[in-house]
């Protein structure tokens, strides 16, 4: 009895700590390739936020013009 339980423990044990694992290596994964990328990361953040503040001018610029008219 006291054996099978034994096993029965050390299986989950294992189990947990090879989800641990897995989970530190996509996280170290991740930090990988955000220290590769630092520049294309960089563009692409700066292309999005230059994409909303054009899309709010624009927006701004719409309901400004159909004011006046």
């Amino acid at each position: 009895m006291e054996y099978t339980k034994d096993i029965i423990l050390n299986i989950r044990v294992k189990k947990l700590n090879g989800m641990k694992l897995k989970m530190q290596k996509a996280s170290n994964t991740l930090k990988g390739i955000i220290v590769n990328n630092k520049m294309v990361i960089l563009v692409i953040t700066l292309l999005l936020g230059l994409m909303i503040i054009d899309f709010v001018l624009i927006n701004n610029f719409i309901s400004l013009f159909s004011r006046l008219y």
